[in-house]
């Protein structure tokens, strides 16, 4: 599980770190998931997957992709 704060103004957008951002869509962030027994709001199963293209996967990576891939279309 990774867990990646958000920040809102107009859009949502993830602070990479390295001085960028990435943004996410309204419809993106419509997901609900569960830590420890509470409800949180999440990025729903085809966002996650799409933010896990574009860069080299370790072990953790192909393990959340195998997950998301018993629930969600790639296409």
């Amino acid at each position: 599980m990774d867990v990646h704060p958000i920040a809102f103004d107009d859009d949502a957008w993830q602070d990479l770190g390295d001085g960028s951002r990435d943004g996410y869509p309204a419809d993106g962030l419509a997901g609900r998931g569960h830590i420890a027994g509470r409800e949180v709001r999440c990025l729903i199963a085809a966002m996650q997957w799409r933010h896990h293209l574009g860069y080299p996967s370790e072990d953790d990576d192909r393990h959340d992709l195998d997950l998301l891939a018993h629930i969600t279309p790639r296409g």
